[in-house]
């Protein structure tokens, strides 16, 4: 999602929690991105309720905002410390590590996730007036390329003397 501001800029003094990011994005003056813009503008047109972009944009801006989280330090026993107390200590360590695997997991599809729906920051929003569209005709005829033998509608006159397309 392309935005002209800044989330925090967006924020100002208010909190920064999803419904108030979701809210301010949809606006039409800060989001710059061309599809959400006429996925909004078409909104009564396709017959969308109010509650499907709301969805819409809070998923985008949840997965966008959502903070990867740190794997828990692991306990080590202390030399000094009796056998009963090391065993416990070995078992929390080995739980916490199997804890942190899991938020590498969880963290790594959250980074993959991430690289594809964002929020950004752009300099200059869209502009549709320099959109351009590129055309190419294949109806060219080469003239070298074609069998004298064979005649075409657009070679000869109709028989009936009624020109045919």
């Amino acid at each position: 999602m392309k935005i002209s501001q800044t989330i925090e800029e967006l924020r100002g003094e208010g909190e920064l929690n999803l419904d108030n990011v979701a809210r301010m994005v949809r606006h039409e003056s800060v989001s710059s991105d061309f599809g959400l813009k006429f996925l909004l503008e078409s909104q009564k047109d396709l017959v969308l309720s109010s509650d499907v972009i709301d969805a819409v944009f809070k998923a985008i801006c949840n997965i966008a905002l959502k903070q990867q989280q740190q794997p828990t330090e692991i306990p080590t026993a202390p030399e000094d410390a009796d056998e009963e107390t090391k065993a416990k200590i070995a078992e929390e360590a080995e739980r916490i590590k199997a804890e942190n695997d899991g938020l590498t997991e969880r963290n790594q599809k959250i980074a993959q996730i991430q690289h594809k729906i964002s929020i950004k920051q752009v300099e200059t929003p869209y502009d549709v007036s320099q959109e351009q569209a590129l055309l190419r005709f294949n109806n060219h005829k080469d003239a070298a390329a074609a069998d004298p033998n064979i005649t075409s509608a657009r070679d000869s006159p109709a028989e009936d003397g009624v020109e045919q397309f």
